[in-house]
């Protein structure tokens, strides 16, 4: 999935950007870049699985992502 793609379906840039606690025209570089800088990919990931949709970062190719709950114990 391209990342234009998983931004609109995560809501749209303004969305993700209130979701990530960041400005919406940096989400929307993203989408015209087709990357998402290291420090959000996991919580893009996390959104995504959330959300149903099925996309993983670059570099996480055989990772499993563990739900929060399990995260805390």
């Amino acid at each position: 999935m391209e990342i234009r793609d998983l931004i609109k379906r995560l809501g749209g840039p303004a969305e993700v950007a209130v979701r990530l606690g960041i400005a919406g025209k940096t989400v929307s570089m993203w989408g015209s870049r087709g990357e998402i800088p290291g420090d959000y990919r996991l919580a893009m990931w996390r959104m995504a699985t959330e959300a149903g949709l099925d996309w993983t970062p670059p570099g996480a190719d055989g990772l499993a992502l563990v739900p929060k709950a399990e995260v805390a114990a």
